[in-house]
């Protein structure tokens, strides 16, 4: 299969004997993205990749992320999400095919890239487009409850929690981690 991955095979292995198994692992491809605003400038973004299966739909819930071993905890297809502040970067993924979900809040559009092929070895460009749809003039975007590292309930670092807030569109959060005071100053100085 183009994704690496096979029909499970039984393998007996009896008191007293040895058995070998050879095990494939699938190979990675690796992504370089760029997304720009209508304007050329470079934006923030959430990129989400959906895997597709042979016949190009999407896997709603394929049950093979391996959270022991670091993957994530998505459903709904979602087999990888990247938060840039930037705009652009590089990300890896096991080959196969994806729905590619580039967006940015709600105030801009959102660039589907449909079956978009990822190969083991390989490096593929992909290019967004992100157009402001909403005007959002003398309304500021927030979120009021942000949790980060720092708090007991969640073990995500804080310059991917500013990332993510930059990729969402947010112009003001509040940090509301347990126990403590958190600062995102320095990382969003540092950030740019």
């Amino acid at each position: 299969k183009h994704r690496g991955e096979s029909t499970p095979v039984a393998l007996e292995i009896k008191v007293g004997m040895v058995e070998t198994a050879y095990l494939l692992l699938p190979g990675e491809g690796t992504v370089n993205y760029l997304v720009r605003e209508k304007s050329g400038a470079l934006a923030p973004a959430r990129i989400t990749f959906v895997a597709l299966d042979e016949d190009g739909k999407a896997q709603r819930w394929e049950g093979r992320n391996r959270v022991e071993m670091g993957e994530s905890r998505f459903d709904q297809g979602i087999k990888h999400q990247v938060h840039t502040h930037t705009g652009k970067g590089t990300t890896k993924l096991p080959a196969g095919r994806y729905n590619v979900y580039i967006s940015r809040g709600f105030e801009y559009s959102v660039d589907l890239h449909e079956n978009f092929e990822v190969q083991a070895g390989q490096t593929v460009t992909l290019d967004g487009l992100l157009i402001h749809e909403m005007d959002t003039s003398g309304y500021i975007s927030g979120d009021f409850h942000l949790h980060a590292q720092p708090s007991i309930d969640s073990s995500l670092p804080l310059r991917m929690r500013v990332a993510a807030n930059a990729a969402e569109g947010l112009e003001f959060v509040t940090s509301t981690d347990h126990d403590t005071v958190t600062n995102y100053a320095p990382y969003i100085n540092d950030m740019g």
